[in-house]
């Protein structure tokens, strides 16, 4: 098996544990699923799941850190004139667009279990700061700006709630749309906004 084909086999592996277990912590809730549950569910055995995700809460937030992660490298690899705005667009529409089924069922067991809801591993730790010093560097402004973490804890709201509209079945192209205004406007208004203490 040539490396390409190896490498393709385990992402598609990786993502049916994933999305086995986002669908069983929805269901069945997280504390109450097994590693076991999950491993027959994925058609793997459970030895399998944990090499691909050392704990169940790994499997619960892969879907936050790939997602994370994703905004970050189109952060830090963006094009020279190409503003933070721009890249959270794509990005959003990216998220929608090709990783909906994952999102879905990640927002699906989120709303199961809401004590998972602002879990951050360290991972999205790094990449949140990174992007927020990012955002924050496009606004013209210092990472410790507070006009800068106003608007960054806006935009991750909005981004929120977005992504959990898939569970209650709303339009997300429409509601995309929706949320691109608003983003916009909370980053207008940061940019044109002096802080006074």
């Amino acid at each position: 098996m040539g490396d390409g084909l190896r490498e393709r086999s385990r992402a598609r592996r990786r993502r049916a544990i994933e999305a086995a277990a986002l669908r069983l912590f929805a269901e069945k809730g997280y504390d109450a699923t097994t590693v076991a549950q999950i491993a027959e569910a994925a058609e793997v055995s459970a030895r399998t799941v944990t090499l691909y995700f050392p704990s169940k809460l790994d499997m619960a937030m892969s879907y936050s850190v790939a997602s994370s992660r994703r905004l970050h490298d189109a952060c830090l690899g963006r094009a020279p004139g190409t503003s933070v705005p721009e890249v959270l667009r794509a990005w959003l529409a990216d998220e929608v667009g090709d990783h909906r089924d994952l999102l879905a069922l990640h927002a699906a067991a989120l709303a199961t279990n809401p004590t998972l809801r602002g879990t951050e591993t360290a991972d999205i730790s790094t990449y949140r700061r990174a992007v927020t010093e990012e955002f924050a560097a496009d606004l013209g402004r210092r990472p410790d700006d507070p006009v800068a973490a106003l608007a960054t804890g806006a935009v991750i709201g909005i981004v929120s709630a977005l992504l959990d509209m898939g569970v209650a079945g709303i339009d997300l192209g429409a509601a995309l749309n929706s949320a691109t205004e608003l983003l916009d406007a909370v980053i207008e208004r940061a940019r044109a906004e002096a802080w006074t203490e």
